[in-house]
C-alpha cells in the first residue's frame, strides 16, 4: 500500500514539474517573440522617417535644380538678346537728320521690328525677352552715340496695346534684368570733319562698353 502511494506520488509531482517547466518555456517563447516585434517596430520607425527625410532632401535638390535651369535660361536669352540690339544700334543708328543734340531719346526700339511687332524681343531657351534702347548724340564727337539697352523678360505678344507695351517699357527701364551701356564712335579711323548729318559708312566704327550690369 505504501509502495503504491509512493510511486503515484512521485509520477504526479513529475507530471506536474513537467508541466510547469512547459508554461515557463512556452511564456518564454512568447516574451522573446513580443521582444522582436518591439524592435521590429522600431526599426520600421526609423527607416521611414530616415526615408522621409531623404525623399525631402531630394524634392529639394529637384526643386532647385528647375530654379537654377529657369534662372540660367533667362540668364543666357537675355545676354543673347542685349549682343543682337548692341550690334544692330551699332550700325543702324534708327535716328534722324535733326535729332536733338546731346539729349535722350525717348525709350524705343533697338532694332526694326518684323512683322507686326512694336517692339525689339526674341525668344532664347524658351524665354523671351525684349530690348528697349535710348540713345544719346553728339555729331561732332568722336564719342558719337552713347546708347542705353534695357532687357527683360517679357510677355508681350503682337497682340499687345501700345498702353500694355508703353508700360512694359518703364517698368523695364526702371527695373532691368541687364542694363548694358555703350559707346559708338561713327568717324572713320583717323578722324574727320565733324559731322553735321547722320552717319552712313562709319556707323559704329569704334565701341566702348561702359556698363554690363545684372539686378
Amino acid at each position: 500500500m505504501n509502495q503504491t502511494f509512493t510511486k503515484n506520488g512521485t509520477g504526479l509531482a513529475s507530471t506536474l514539474l513537467a508541466r510547469l517547466r512547459a508554461r515557463r518555456s512556452e511564456s518564454g517563447a512568447t516574451d522573446e517573440r513580443g521582444s522582436i516585434l518591439i524592435l521590429a517596430l522600431i526599426f520600421i520607425v526609423v527607416v521611414g522617417g530616415t526615408v522621409m527625410s531623404l525623399a525631402g532632401w531630394v524634392t529639394n535638390d529637384l526643386n532647385n535644380s528647375t530654379t537654377f535651369t529657369n534662372a540660367r535660361a533667362a540668364h543666357y536669352s537675355a545676354s543673347s538678346v542685349t549682343n543682337v540690339a548692341v550690334n544692330s544700334i551699332r550700325y543702324a543708328t534708327l535716328l534722324t537728320n535733326g535729332q536733338a543734340q546731346n539729349v535722350a531719346t525717348p525709350l524705343g526700339v533697338c532694332w526694326t521690328p518684323a512683322g507686326n511687332f512694336a517692339f525689339s524681343q526674341l525668344t532664347t531657351d524658351a524665354v523671351t525677352v525684349a530690348a528697349w534702347c535710348t540713345t544719346t548724340e553728339n555729331l561732332v564727337n568722336a564719342n558719337t552715340r552713347v546708347v542705353n539697352v534695357y532687357s527683360c523678360v517679357s510677355t508681350l505678344t503682337a497682340a499687345s496695346s501700345p498702353s500694355v507695351i508703353a508700360a512694359a517699357a518703364s517698368q523695364c527701364q526702371a527695373t532691368p534684368y541687364l542694363h548694358v551701356q555703350v559707346t559708338f564712335d561713327d568717324y572713320p579711323p583717323g578722324g574727320a570733319p565733324p559731322m553735321i548729318t547722320q552717319c552712313s559708312t562709319w556707323c559704329g566704327q569704334g565701341v566702348t562698353l561702359n556698363k554690363w550690369a545684372w539686378t
